[in-house]
């Protein structure tokens, strides 16, 4: 699944817009495993003063 997070932290009062890739693997119709990709860099910089 490919998609992006938007939105303002409310800490800092700055705004994210990343992308994400969320790989999950399915076994027996139930959820196995579930792996995220995304650029932390932005994330942090998003928390930090």
């Amino acid at each position: 699944m490919f998609g992006r997070y938007h939105g303002t932290y409310l800490a800092t009062g700055k705004t994210l817009d990343a992308q994400f890739v969320h790989h999950w693997t399915v076994k027996d119709g139930k959820i196995a495993t579930f792996q995220q990709y995304t650029d932390t860099a932005q994330h942090q910089a998003v928390m930090s003063e």
